[in-house]
């Protein structure tokens, strides 16, 4: 869908945007996301040259999991798994990151 509107010249790019998705502990099962498997999905959809550039998390004082917990766990070209933070993996497959609740 988000591809289309891409091939139509309706939007130029999409992303994701979450409260806490990206932002727990990978033991939160029902709770976390994989960042590296999302963007899988969209090479899946759309091939490497996807329109999926953006993601958008709460940071602040009070929420600096992007910029500090290794909680994602990201596979480097030879498969080998290491756990980084959300800010790392995004500069790595090169999204931009987007804030939001900057002021409590």
């Amino acid at each position: 869908m988000m591809e289309q509107l891409v091939s139509e010249n309706k939007i130029r790019a999409y992303g994701i945007a979450t409260y806490s998705s990206l932002r727990v502990k990978p033991t939160e099962q029902k709770m976390h996301l994989n960042i590296q498997r999302v963007e899988k999905l969209a090479h899946k959809v759309a091939g490497k040259s996807h329109n999926m550039k953006f993601v958008q998390v709460p940071v602040n004082v009070m929420m600096p999991e992007a910029f500090v917990e290794p909680w994602q766990v990201m596979e480097d070209s030879e498969g080998v798994a290491r756990n980084k933070i959300l800010v790392g993996c995004l500069s790595e497959m090169e999204l931009n990151l987007v804030t939001s609740q900057p002021l409590l």
